[in-house]
C-alpha cells in the first residue's frame, strides 16, 4: 500500500470524524477542528499537501477567511477540495458563493460525488496477491439490483465445486439470513464477532464459530443493529480481513455496504481480486457507477477485475448492450434477464440461474451446475459451526 502524505481533514462535523477514523490507519490523515495560522503555515513549510475542507456547521465569515488560505495553498501545487451539500451552498450568502467560483477551488457533493473525492483526494493504491482464491467483492452505488442475490447464488453455486466464505459486512441492510432462509434470532453472525472482538472474548474455536456451515459453504451474516455499528472500529474490522484473507485456499465473496465511505466496506473492497458492480439500465444508475469505476481506474486502489452486471428487473426501455458501456466506460460482463424481485435463491428463475451460471464461468472459469430446489422449505439447513 502506498501512502502519499501529509493529508489534512479540517472538520466540525462528529459523524464525519467517526468514518474518517478508519482512514487514519490506512493514510497519513489528521483531522482537525479548523485551519488556525499555525496549520496554514505548517502546510505551506511541506510541499505536497492535501487538504479536505468540509464546509458543514461553520459560519460564513469564517469560511471566507479559510478559503484565502485555501487558494494560497492550491497555488502552491497543494491538493485542495471543499466538502458541501447541495442545499447547504444553495442558501450560503452570495459573496460566499462568488468567491468559490472565483478562487476554483473544487466543491464537491456529499452523497453525490463522493467517489471523486476518493479518487481525487486520496489516490490509495493496493498492491493484490496473485496466489489465492478469488476476493470478490459485490458493490453497487444503489440498491435493489440484485447484490445480495447474486452474492448468494454465486456463493451457493461455487461451493458445489470448491470451499466458499460468504460474508456480509453490510449492517446497514443485511439480507442473506433472507435468502438462505435462516429465520431465528442468534447470537451468531458478523454483528456478534464484532461485539465480543471489542470486549475481547472470542470464542474458543475463533472466528468460525460465529458462521452458519453446509458442506462448502459458509454464512457469516449480518444483523440491522444501528447503535451497536457506532462502536466498531477499523483495527477490528481489519483484523477481521486479515484472518479471513489468510485461508489463500477458499473463495471470499463479500456483500458490502453502498457507500464505501462506511468503515465496514473497505476492508473487502480495497482486498478483493474481483469487484462485481450490478446495476440497473437506467441513466442515473449507471452514471453513479460509471463514477466509481472511473474512480477504480485512476485511483488504482486495488488491481481487481471489475465485472458490470446489468440487471433488466426494473428495465421498460429497450437499450442496447453499447449504449450501456458507453455510459459506463466499461464492458458489460453479464445481462440478466427479467427475473421479478427475487426473495430466496430457490426462487431463481431459470433463465436468471443460467445466466448467473454462464457470469461465473467467464468470470472464475467453474462451470457451476444448474442449482436449483424449488420447493423446499430451507434451501440451505445451516447449522451453526461450533
Amino acid at each position: 500500500m502506498s501512502k502519499r502524505d501529509p493529508f489534512y481533514v479540517v472538520t466540525h462535523y462528529h459523524h464525519l470524524k467517526k468514518e474518517m477514523e478508519s482512514w487514519v490507519s490506512m493514510l497519513e490523515v489528521r483531522i482537525v477542528d479548523d485551519l488556525t495560522e499555525s496549520l496554514f503555515k505548517q502546510c505551506q513549510s511541506e510541499q505536497v499537501t492535501r487538504v479536505l475542507y468540509i464546509m458543514k456547521d461553520r459560519h460564513s465569515d469564517t469560511i471566507l477567511h479559510d478559503l484565502n488560505q485555501l487558494s494560497s495553498l492550491q497555488k502552491k501545487g497543494g491538493l485542495v477540495a471543499i466538502l458541501t451539500e447541495r442545499d447547504e451552498i444553495n442558501h450560503a450568502p452570495d459573496l460566499l458563493r462568488k468567491r468559490i467560483r472565483e478562487l476554483k477551488i473544487p466543491l464537491l457533493y456529499n452523497g453525490e460525488t463522493l467517489s471523486e473525492i476518493f479518487r481525487d483526494v486520496f489516490s490509495l493504491q493496493v498492491e493484490c496477491v496473485g496466489d489465492r482464491k478469488p476476493r470478490i467483492c459485490v458493490f453497487s452505488p444503489h440498491g435493489g439490483v440484485g447484490k445480495s442475490m447474486i452474492a448468494a447464488y454465486l456463493a451457493y453455486a461455487i461451493s458445489k465445486k470448491e470451499r466458499v466464505r460468504l460474508w456480509e459486512w453490510n449492517p446497514f441492510s443485511p439480507t442473506l439470513k433472507r435468502y438462505f432462509s435462516i429465520k431465528t434470532e442468534t447470537e451468531k453472525g458478523f454483528n456478534s464477532l464484532m461485539k465480543d472482538i471489542r470486549k475481547n472474548s472470542i470464542n474458543h474455536n475463533g472466528f468460525d464459530h460465529y458462521a452458519y456451515e453446509s458442506g462448502n459453504l459458509q454464512l457469516m451474516p449480518a444483523t440491522l443493529d444501528l447503535l451497536d455499528i457506532e462502536h466498531w472500529e477499523w483495527d477490528h474490522l481489519k483484523m477481521i480481513w486479515e484472518w479471513l484473507d489468510q485461508h489463500k485456499e477458499d473463495t471470499v465473496i463479500n456483500d458490502i455496504p453502498l457507500y464505501p465511505q462506511f468503515a465496514s466496506a473497505w476492508p473487502p473492497l480495497l482486498g478483493a481480486t474481483d469487484i462485481i458492480i450490478p446495476v440497473s439500465p437506467q441513466n442515473e444508475q449507471l452514471e453513479h457507477a460509471a463514477i466509481f469505476i472511473r474512480w477504480l481506474k485512476t485511483a488504482q486502489i486495488t488491481k481487481s477485475h471489475v465485472h458490470v452486471i446489468v440487471n433488466m428487473r426494473s428495465c421498460h426501455d429497450e437499450i442496447s448492450l453499447s449504449a450501456h458501456e458507453k455510459i459506463l466506460g466499461h464492458p458489460v460482463s453479464a445481462v440478466l434477464p427479467d427475473a421479478g424481485k427475487v426473495a430466496k435463491i430457490d426462487l431463481i428463475s431459470v433463465s436468471l440461474r443460467t445466466a448467473l451460471n454462464e457470469f461465473i464461468l467467464n468470470a472464475f472459469g467453474i462451470q457451476a451446475e444448474d442449482q436449483h430446489n424449488k420447493g423446499r422449505r430451507s434451501l440451505f439447513p445451516l447449522r451453526k459451526t461450533g
